[in-house]
């Protein structure tokens, strides 16, 4: 319940800004796939953590290619929704949790 009203406070502070929602990506590196929460429209990943909840190993191996500038791969509907080709490797600009700078 915490997480979901987190990511719905951030989804609210970004606006317009906001590409998408719980968008799947996979790691090229490890075919591990993650839910993003949020994806702004300028290719970024916004991961909402609330409490002390750590990175999942998915989350952990896509936050790894993209601040290494490796491509992802979009995965499904939220991910075209959010302006991406799905199955179409892409290059996102940073992954952060709360935030990028």
């Amino acid at each position: 319940a915490k997480g979901a009203k987190a990511e719905a406070d951030k989804v609210a502070k970004l606006g317009d800004k906001v590409a998408g929602q719980r968008v799947t990506l996979e790691s090229r590196t490890t075919g591990r796939r993650s839910v993003a929460d949020v994806v702004p429209k300028d290719k970024t990943v916004d991961e909402v953590k609330t409490g002390k909840s750590p990175l999942s190993q998915g989350q952990k191996d896509i936050k790894a290619d993209i601040d290494a500038g490796r491509d992802v791969i979009p995965r499904g509907k939220n991910a075209e929704n959010a302006g991406l080709t799905p199955g179409q490797p892409t290059k996102m600009k940073c992954y952060e949790v709360d935030g990028c700078p």
